[in-house]
């Protein structure tokens, strides 16, 4: 990733004290504490893994996710899945 923007602490990587989501990006992307990230590579990522959840489930761009039964929670598996945590 780029040398500029926020620079990832340990305190990342913690869930309780960080969007888990972000977490999952961070492990799917291998970066480390130390590294840095600029916050739309996130905002991008999260996009197009949205994009292709949603054509899991036959949902159009414009659908929720909550239009499916737990669909937060599957979505964040999903993203666990990329991340190669699940």
């Amino acid at each position: 990733m780029n040398s500029m923007g926020t620079k990832i602490v340990e305190e990342h990587f913690d869930i309780n004290k960080t969007n888990e989501r972000f977490t999952l990006f961070l492990i799917a992307h291998k970066i480390k504490p130390g590294d840095s990230v600029e916050i739309y590579e996130f905002q991008i990522w999260i996009s197009k893994e949205l994009s292709k959840f949603k054509g899991k489930y036959d949902l159009s761009v414009y659908d929720p996710i909550s239009k499916i039964p737990n669909g937060q929670e599957l979505f964040t598996k999903h993203l666990k899945e990329v991340a190669n945590i699940a």
